[in-house]
Protein backbone atom coordinates (compact mmCIF):
# COMPACT_ATOMS: atom_id res chain seq x y z
CA UNK A 1 0.00 0.00 0.00
CA UNK A 2 1.13 3.51 -0.69
CA UNK A 3 0.20 6.26 1.52
CA UNK A 4 0.73 9.80 0.99
CA UNK A 5 0.56 13.12 2.90
CA UNK A 6 1.99 16.51 1.52
CA UNK A 7 5.43 15.85 0.75
CA UNK A 8 5.77 12.82 2.89
CA UNK A 9 5.26 9.14 1.02
CA UNK A 10 4.72 5.91 3.13
CA UNK A 11 4.97 2.50 1.43
CA UNK A 12 3.40 -0.03 3.69
CA UNK A 13 4.15 -3.90 3.69
CA UNK A 14 1.78 -6.13 5.54
CA UNK A 15 2.73 -10.44 5.35
CA UNK A 16 -0.65 -11.65 6.85
CA UNK A 17 0.99 -15.22 6.18
CA UNK A 18 2.80 -17.45 8.97
CA UNK A 19 5.65 -18.02 6.07
CA UNK A 20 8.18 -15.52 5.17
CA UNK A 21 7.50 -13.33 2.06
CA UNK A 22 9.57 -12.17 -0.17
CA UNK A 23 8.29 -8.31 -1.99
CA UNK A 24 9.89 -6.30 -4.54
CA UNK A 25 9.71 -2.36 -5.35
CA UNK A 26 9.22 -2.21 -9.07
CA UNK A 27 7.70 1.13 -9.49
CA UNK A 28 9.75 3.25 -11.52
CA UNK A 29 8.65 6.41 -8.95
CA UNK A 30 10.68 5.20 -6.55
CA UNK A 31 13.84 5.06 -8.29
CA UNK A 32 16.65 7.21 -6.19
CA UNK A 33 14.63 7.16 -3.29
CA UNK A 34 15.88 6.09 0.05
CA UNK A 35 13.87 4.20 2.05
CA UNK A 36 13.71 5.15 6.28
CA UNK A 37 12.08 2.87 8.58
CA UNK A 38 9.79 4.87 10.40
CA UNK A 39 10.37 3.07 13.59
CA UNK A 40 14.09 2.72 13.92
CA UNK A 41 14.63 5.79 11.50
CA UNK A 42 17.49 3.22 9.95
CA UNK A 43 17.96 3.75 6.05
CA UNK A 44 18.26 1.53 3.29
CA UNK A 45 20.08 1.63 0.49
CA UNK A 46 19.33 3.33 -2.70
CA UNK A 47 16.41 2.20 -5.25
CA UNK A 48 18.08 1.61 -8.45
CA UNK A 49 17.13 0.29 -11.68
CA UNK A 50 17.01 -3.40 -10.71
CA UNK A 51 15.18 -5.78 -8.33
CA UNK A 52 14.78 -4.01 -5.09
CA UNK A 53 14.25 -6.97 -2.06
CA UNK A 54 12.39 -6.81 0.92
CA UNK A 55 11.91 -10.46 2.92
CA UNK A 56 9.22 -10.02 5.39
CA UNK A 57 8.83 -12.24 8.13
CA UNK A 58 5.60 -14.67 9.11
CA UNK A 59 3.09 -11.98 10.44
CA UNK A 60 5.52 -9.18 9.65
CA UNK A 61 4.98 -5.43 8.75
CA UNK A 62 7.39 -2.56 7.33
CA UNK A 63 6.48 1.32 7.06
CA UNK A 64 8.73 2.87 4.84
CA UNK A 65 9.21 7.07 4.54
CA UNK A 66 10.64 7.38 0.95
CA UNK A 67 13.16 10.51 0.39
CA UNK A 68 14.96 11.31 -2.50
CA UNK A 69 18.40 10.61 -2.23
CA UNK A 70 20.09 14.15 -2.35
CA UNK A 71 17.52 15.04 0.47
CA UNK A 72 18.53 11.91 2.54
CA UNK A 73 22.82 12.48 2.08
CA UNK A 74 22.67 16.27 2.06
CA UNK A 75 23.88 17.78 4.65
CA UNK A 76 21.99 19.55 7.74
CA UNK A 77 20.50 22.95 6.35
CA UNK A 78 20.74 25.76 8.95
CA UNK A 79 17.90 25.94 11.60
CA UNK A 80 14.34 27.23 10.52
CA UNK A 81 12.16 27.29 13.90
CA UNK A 82 9.21 24.91 13.04
CA UNK A 83 5.64 26.61 13.95
CA UNK A 84 3.27 24.15 15.96
CA UNK A 85 -0.23 24.41 17.24
CA UNK A 86 -1.94 22.55 19.83
CA UNK A 87 -5.53 23.10 21.36
CA UNK A 88 -6.01 23.25 25.38
CA UNK A 89 -2.55 24.00 27.65
CA UNK A 90 0.41 24.25 26.19
CA UNK A 91 1.93 20.82 28.27
CA UNK A 92 -0.29 18.87 25.44
CA UNK A 93 3.21 19.38 23.34
CA UNK A 94 4.41 16.51 25.34
CA UNK A 95 1.27 14.48 25.05
CA UNK A 96 0.42 12.25 22.21
CA UNK A 97 0.47 13.81 18.30
CA UNK A 98 2.53 16.74 19.98
CA UNK A 99 5.14 14.34 21.53
CA UNK A 100 5.35 13.20 17.98
CA UNK A 101 5.98 16.35 15.94
CA UNK A 102 8.86 17.43 18.52
CA UNK A 103 10.64 13.68 18.53
CA UNK A 104 10.26 13.74 14.37
CA UNK A 105 10.23 17.25 13.53
CA UNK A 106 11.66 19.68 15.84
CA UNK A 107 14.38 18.49 18.57
CA UNK A 108 16.56 16.54 15.65
CA UNK A 109 17.70 19.74 13.84
CA UNK A 110 17.22 21.98 17.31
CA UNK A 111 19.81 19.68 19.04
CA UNK A 112 22.57 20.10 15.77
CA UNK A 113 22.18 23.81 16.09
CA UNK A 114 23.05 23.70 20.31
CA UNK A 115 26.77 24.14 21.40
CA UNK A 116 26.28 21.67 24.37
CA UNK A 117 25.51 18.50 21.33
CA UNK A 118 28.11 16.67 20.89
CA UNK A 119 27.17 14.34 18.36
CA UNK A 120 26.78 16.81 15.32
CA UNK A 121 28.31 14.35 13.12
CA UNK A 122 26.06 11.07 14.14
CA UNK A 123 22.61 10.20 12.33
CA UNK A 124 20.06 10.18 14.45
CA UNK A 125 18.14 6.91 13.99
CA UNK A 126 15.82 7.54 16.82
CA UNK A 127 14.70 10.44 19.16
CA UNK A 128 12.08 10.32 21.81
CA UNK A 129 11.54 12.48 25.09
CA UNK A 130 12.23 9.39 27.89
CA UNK A 131 10.75 11.86 30.54
CA UNK A 132 9.16 15.10 31.45
CA UNK A 133 9.73 16.04 35.46
CA UNK A 134 7.03 18.83 35.73
CA UNK A 135 8.35 21.39 37.54
CA UNK A 136 5.86 24.05 39.41
CA UNK A 137 5.94 27.40 39.33
CA UNK A 138 3.35 30.13 40.50
CA UNK A 139 1.49 30.56 37.17
CA UNK A 140 2.98 27.87 35.64
CA UNK A 141 4.60 25.02 35.33
CA UNK A 142 8.24 23.95 33.24
CA UNK A 143 8.92 20.70 32.28
CA UNK A 144 12.68 18.88 33.16
CA UNK A 145 12.70 16.66 29.61
CA UNK A 146 15.13 13.55 29.16
CA UNK A 147 15.94 13.43 25.46
CA UNK A 148 17.23 10.00 24.25
CA UNK A 149 19.04 9.99 21.02
CA UNK A 150 20.31 6.74 18.90
CA UNK A 151 22.71 6.74 16.51
CA UNK A 152 23.37 4.06 12.94
CA UNK A 153 26.48 4.11 15.29
CA UNK A 154 27.77 4.44 18.92
CA UNK A 155 25.88 3.89 22.20
CA UNK A 156 22.34 5.89 22.71
CA UNK A 157 23.25 9.25 24.52
CA UNK A 158 20.44 11.49 26.89
CA UNK A 159 20.39 15.14 27.30
CA UNK A 160 18.47 17.43 29.25
CA UNK A 161 16.37 20.20 28.03
CA UNK A 162 14.06 22.03 30.44
CA UNK A 163 11.04 23.15 28.20
CA UNK A 164 8.69 26.03 28.73
CA UNK A 165 6.29 28.25 26.88
CA UNK A 166 5.65 32.19 26.81
CA UNK A 167 2.42 34.16 24.62
CA UNK A 168 4.70 36.53 22.06
CA UNK A 169 3.86 39.24 23.61
CA UNK A 170 5.66 38.43 26.98
CA UNK A 171 8.42 36.07 25.26
CA UNK A 172 9.93 39.55 22.81
CA UNK A 173 13.03 39.51 25.17
CA UNK A 174 14.01 35.90 24.92
CA UNK A 175 13.62 36.64 21.01
CA UNK A 176 15.32 39.36 21.29
CA UNK A 177 18.01 38.51 23.39
CA UNK A 178 18.30 34.87 23.32
CA UNK A 179 17.08 33.52 20.03
CA UNK A 180 18.99 30.49 20.36
CA UNK A 181 16.89 29.46 23.21
CA UNK A 182 14.06 29.39 20.92
CA UNK A 183 13.11 25.29 20.34
CA UNK A 184 9.65 26.33 17.96
CA UNK A 185 6.85 28.70 17.49
CA UNK A 186 3.56 27.39 19.14
CA UNK A 187 0.28 28.20 18.73
CA UNK A 188 -2.02 27.95 21.56
CA UNK A 189 -5.61 27.96 21.15
CA UNK A 190 -4.82 30.31 18.35
CA UNK A 191 -2.64 32.60 20.55
CA UNK A 192 0.88 32.86 18.80
CA UNK A 193 3.60 31.92 21.44
CA UNK A 194 7.61 30.28 21.87
CA UNK A 195 8.73 26.95 23.00
CA UNK A 196 12.46 27.59 24.73
CA UNK A 197 15.30 26.65 27.01
CA UNK A 198 13.46 27.31 29.95
CA UNK A 199 17.54 27.78 31.49
CA UNK A 200 16.80 31.23 29.66
CA UNK A 201 13.81 31.83 32.19
CA UNK A 202 14.69 33.78 35.63
CA UNK A 203 12.27 32.08 37.40
CA UNK A 204 13.17 28.55 36.60
CA UNK A 205 17.20 29.87 37.40
CA UNK A 206 15.37 31.10 40.60
CA UNK A 207 13.66 27.58 41.88
CA UNK A 208 17.40 25.69 41.21
CA UNK A 209 18.88 27.81 43.34
CA UNK A 210 16.09 27.45 46.03
CA UNK A 211 16.18 23.95 45.37
CA UNK A 212 19.79 23.45 46.13
CA UNK A 213 19.61 26.21 49.04
CA UNK A 214 16.42 25.07 50.69
CA UNK A 215 17.40 21.24 50.50
CA UNK A 216 14.04 20.57 48.60
CA UNK A 217 12.52 18.35 46.18
CA UNK A 218 9.99 17.86 43.82
CA UNK A 219 8.36 14.54 43.52
CA UNK A 220 6.78 13.46 40.26
CA UNK A 221 5.16 10.27 39.39
CA UNK A 222 6.27 7.04 39.48
CA UNK A 223 8.71 8.12 42.52
CA UNK A 224 10.39 10.44 40.14
CA UNK A 225 12.50 12.80 42.60
CA UNK A 226 14.12 16.06 41.70
CA UNK A 227 16.22 17.59 44.61
CA UNK A 228 18.99 19.93 45.61
CA UNK A 229 21.46 19.43 48.37
CA UNK A 230 23.51 22.70 49.82
CA UNK A 231 27.42 22.07 50.94
CA UNK A 232 28.99 23.21 54.01
CA UNK A 233 30.79 26.22 52.53
CA UNK A 234 26.98 27.54 51.05
CA UNK A 235 26.35 29.35 54.24
CA UNK A 236 29.35 31.43 54.46
CA UNK A 237 29.40 32.36 51.03
CA UNK A 238 25.40 33.39 50.68
CA UNK A 239 25.91 35.27 54.37
CA UNK A 240 23.13 38.06 54.86
CA UNK A 241 21.88 37.74 50.83
CA UNK A 242 18.35 37.64 49.94
CA UNK A 243 16.96 35.21 47.59
CA UNK A 244 15.74 35.69 44.65
CA UNK A 245 19.73 36.51 43.54
CA UNK A 246 19.96 37.96 39.84
CA UNK A 247 21.10 35.54 37.95
CA UNK A 248 22.09 35.20 34.20
CA UNK A 249 23.18 33.06 31.66
CA UNK A 250 26.99 32.79 31.05
CA UNK A 251 27.75 33.57 27.11
CA UNK A 252 29.98 31.04 26.37
CA UNK A 253 28.24 27.62 26.02
CA UNK A 254 30.39 24.14 25.68
CA UNK A 255 29.04 21.33 26.82
CA UNK A 256 27.11 22.27 29.78
CA UNK A 257 25.32 25.57 30.80
CA UNK A 258 26.82 28.30 33.22
CA UNK A 259 24.44 30.56 35.04
CA UNK A 260 26.59 32.95 37.32
CA UNK A 261 23.62 33.84 40.52
CA UNK A 262 24.15 37.68 42.23
CA UNK A 263 28.29 37.09 41.24
CA UNK A 264 28.69 35.11 44.18
CA UNK A 265 27.55 31.61 42.62
CA UNK A 266 28.67 29.60 39.71
CA UNK A 267 25.62 26.89 38.45
CA UNK A 268 26.71 24.31 35.84
CA UNK A 269 23.76 22.37 34.07
CA UNK A 270 25.01 19.04 32.64
CA UNK A 271 23.55 18.95 29.24
CA UNK A 272 24.52 14.77 29.09
CA UNK A 273 23.07 12.75 31.49
CA UNK A 274 24.70 10.27 32.21
CA UNK A 275 25.13 7.77 35.05
CA UNK A 276 27.39 6.65 38.33
CA UNK A 277 29.13 8.78 40.66
CA UNK A 278 30.43 12.21 38.89
CA UNK A 279 34.03 13.01 38.88
CA UNK A 280 32.93 16.90 39.83
CA UNK A 281 31.23 16.22 42.14
CA UNK A 282 33.34 13.49 44.19
CA UNK A 283 36.54 15.61 43.63
CA UNK A 284 35.03 19.14 44.57
CA UNK A 285 33.58 17.77 47.50
CA UNK A 286 36.63 16.06 48.54
CA UNK A 287 38.83 19.12 48.10
CA UNK A 288 36.13 21.48 49.25
CA UNK A 289 35.31 19.56 52.66
CA UNK A 290 37.89 17.29 53.90
CA UNK A 291 41.27 18.24 52.32
CA UNK A 292 39.74 22.24 52.22
CA UNK A 293 42.09 23.15 49.39
CA UNK A 294 41.70 26.88 49.06
CA UNK A 295 43.19 27.11 45.47
CA UNK A 296 39.90 25.43 43.91
CA UNK A 297 36.39 27.10 43.61
CA UNK A 298 34.62 25.57 46.24
CA UNK A 299 31.97 23.27 45.66
CA UNK A 300 28.96 24.47 47.54
CA UNK A 301 25.53 22.45 46.10
CA UNK A 302 24.33 19.78 43.98
CA UNK A 303 21.12 19.25 41.91
CA UNK A 304 20.03 15.56 41.36
CA UNK A 305 17.32 13.54 40.07
CA UNK A 306 16.43 9.91 40.26
CA UNK A 307 13.71 7.64 39.32
CA UNK A 308 12.25 4.55 42.14
CA UNK A 309 15.49 2.24 42.63
CA UNK A 310 17.89 4.04 40.31
CA UNK A 311 21.17 5.89 41.57
CA UNK A 312 20.96 9.53 42.01
CA UNK A 313 22.09 11.43 38.84
CA UNK A 314 23.87 14.66 38.55
CA UNK A 315 22.35 16.99 36.68
CA UNK A 316 24.32 20.42 37.97
CA UNK A 317 26.96 21.67 40.39
CA UNK A 318 27.18 25.08 42.30
CA UNK A 319 30.10 26.80 43.08
CA UNK A 320 31.21 29.66 44.51
CA UNK A 321 32.07 31.73 42.28
CA UNK A 322 35.94 33.14 42.02
CA UNK A 323 36.70 36.05 40.33
CA UNK A 324 39.22 36.07 37.56
CA UNK A 325 40.78 37.41 34.37
CA UNK A 326 40.59 34.07 32.17
CA UNK A 327 42.42 30.76 31.82
CA UNK A 328 46.24 29.86 31.13
CA UNK A 329 45.49 28.97 27.44
CA UNK A 330 43.79 32.26 26.94
CA UNK A 331 46.67 34.03 29.07
CA UNK A 332 49.35 31.93 26.29
CA UNK A 333 47.39 33.03 23.18
CA UNK A 334 47.48 36.57 24.06
CA UNK A 335 50.93 36.34 25.36
CA UNK A 336 52.37 34.56 22.32
CA UNK A 337 50.67 37.12 19.95
CA UNK A 338 51.94 40.07 22.04
CA UNK A 339 55.50 38.72 21.84
CA UNK A 340 55.01 38.40 17.64
CA UNK A 341 54.11 41.82 17.65
CA UNK A 342 57.56 42.96 19.98
CA UNK A 343 59.42 40.87 17.53
CA UNK A 344 58.11 42.36 14.47
CA UNK A 345 58.25 45.59 15.69
CA UNK A 346 61.83 45.56 16.76
CA UNK A 347 63.21 43.71 14.02
CA UNK A 348 65.09 46.07 12.10
CA UNK A 349 66.83 46.71 15.45
CA UNK A 350 68.20 43.19 15.81
CA UNK A 351 71.28 42.54 14.42
CA UNK A 352 71.55 39.07 15.91
CA UNK A 353 68.64 36.79 16.39
CA UNK A 354 68.04 35.44 19.39
CA UNK A 355 69.07 32.20 19.99
CA UNK A 356 66.55 29.54 22.10
CA UNK A 357 67.54 26.06 23.76
CA UNK A 358 66.75 22.56 21.95
CA UNK A 359 64.33 21.96 24.18
CA UNK A 360 61.98 24.10 27.08
CA UNK A 361 63.16 21.72 30.16
CA UNK A 362 66.87 23.13 29.63
CA UNK A 363 65.85 26.70 29.60
CA UNK A 364 67.70 28.51 32.15
CA UNK A 365 65.70 31.96 32.15
CA UNK A 366 68.05 33.78 34.14
CA UNK A 367 70.44 33.18 31.52
CA UNK A 368 68.90 34.09 28.73
CA UNK A 369 69.81 38.00 26.90
CA UNK A 370 68.32 40.98 28.11
CA UNK A 371 66.97 41.56 24.31
CA UNK A 372 65.12 37.99 24.90
CA UNK A 373 63.66 38.78 27.97
CA UNK A 374 62.32 41.67 26.78
CA UNK A 375 60.90 40.36 24.08
CA UNK A 376 58.90 37.10 25.79
CA UNK A 377 57.91 39.83 28.47
CA UNK A 378 58.44 38.87 32.38
CA UNK A 379 54.99 38.32 33.33
CA UNK A 380 54.38 35.34 31.75
CA UNK A 381 57.63 33.57 32.52
CA UNK A 382 56.30 34.20 36.44
CA UNK A 383 53.04 32.29 35.92
CA UNK A 384 54.36 29.28 34.15
CA UNK A 385 55.88 28.25 37.24
CA UNK A 386 53.14 29.30 40.00
CA UNK A 387 50.87 27.30 37.19
CA UNK A 388 52.80 24.16 37.92
CA UNK A 389 53.48 24.74 41.65
CA UNK A 390 49.57 24.62 41.89
CA UNK A 391 49.15 21.54 40.17
CA UNK A 392 51.32 20.10 42.09
CA UNK A 393 49.65 21.38 45.05
CA UNK A 394 46.64 19.94 44.07
CA UNK A 395 47.63 16.62 43.61
CA UNK A 396 49.35 16.52 46.81
CA UNK A 397 46.19 17.88 47.92
CA UNK A 398 44.16 14.87 46.60
CA UNK A 399 46.72 12.09 48.12
CA UNK A 400 47.16 13.99 51.76
CA UNK A 401 44.59 11.42 53.03
CA UNK A 402 44.69 7.87 52.84
CA UNK A 403 41.52 7.07 54.72
CA UNK A 404 39.48 7.62 51.76
CA UNK A 405 40.30 4.97 49.31
CA UNK A 406 38.73 6.48 46.10
CA UNK A 407 41.95 9.35 46.57
CA UNK A 408 44.61 6.70 47.40
CA UNK A 409 47.50 7.02 45.62
CA UNK A 410 48.24 4.21 42.94
CA UNK A 411 52.17 2.87 43.25
CA UNK A 412 54.17 5.60 41.25
CA UNK A 413 58.22 4.15 40.75
CA UNK A 414 61.40 5.80 39.65
CA UNK A 415 61.04 3.96 36.59
CA UNK A 416 57.37 5.78 35.67
CA UNK A 417 58.44 8.84 36.88
CA UNK A 418 61.70 8.34 34.35
CA UNK A 419 59.03 7.05 31.82
CA UNK A 420 56.61 9.55 32.44
CA UNK A 421 59.34 12.61 32.13
CA UNK A 422 60.71 11.21 28.79
CA UNK A 423 57.52 11.33 27.26
CA UNK A 424 56.63 14.90 28.02
CA UNK A 425 60.48 16.24 26.97
CA UNK A 426 60.05 14.07 23.47
CA UNK A 427 56.84 15.87 23.15
CA UNK A 428 57.52 19.29 24.30
CA UNK A 429 61.11 19.10 21.81
CA UNK A 430 61.14 21.52 18.65
CA UNK A 431 61.06 18.64 16.29
CA UNK A 432 57.72 17.59 17.53
CA UNK A 433 56.32 20.73 17.09
CA UNK A 434 56.73 21.63 13.74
Amino acid sequence: MIRKFEEETILIFINLSRFSQVVEIASPEFLGHVPEDIFSRNRFPVIKDSPYVLILGPYNYHLLLMSKAQEAEAPAAEYVCPELSVSGSWENILRRAGLAQMERRVLPGYLRKTRWFRSKGQTISKLIIGDSLPVPADSTSFFLSFIETAYNEGQTETYLLPLHYLPLTEGEEILQEYPEAVIARLKVNNEDGILYDAMYSSAFRCIIFGLIAGRKRIEGFEGRVLSGRPGHSFAAIFREKKAPLQSRVGKVEQSNTAVHFDESFFFKLYRRVEEGVNPEVEIGRFLTEKDRFAHVAPLVGVLEYWQKGTEPVTLGIMQGLVENQGDAWGLTMDEVGEYVERVLASKEDMKVTPRLPANIYDADHGALSPKMQELMGGFYLEMVPLLGKRTAQLHLALSAHSKYPAFTPEPFSIFNQRSRFQSMRNRSAPSSIF
